[in-house]
């Protein structure tokens, strides 16, 4: 059975699903799933998610960290059994 996912940002960000509960990896992906919970249900531009890891001063490789951080989150959602998902639009 699959359950609502529950964030906890206070204390050590945390993502909780069906009686499970998991740490991101790294303070990239901690920091990536703080920005999106803050957003919940709003589009967040990855920029704002560049400037949120890199204060300003990001590699070049910064856009591809940040698919991977994405991508690191979703299998610990589906880790966990969440039903919320992080979803993609294109940059137009």
């Amino acid at each position: 059975m699959v359950n609502d996912m529950e964030i906890n940002i206070l204390g050590p960000i945390q993502l909780a699903g069906t009686g499970t509960v998991a740490l991101p990896a790294g303070r990239r992906q901690r920091v990536v799933l703080s920005m999106l919970a803050l957003n919940a249900r709003r589009l967040t531009p990855t920029t704002q998610l560049v400037d949120a890891v890199w204060d300003g001063k990001p590699p070049h490789s910064a856009h591809s960290q940040i698919q991977i951080c994405i991508s690191g989150l979703r299998k610990l959602m589906r880790a966990v059994r969440c039903a919320a998902q992080i979803r993609t639009r294109d940059r137009k």
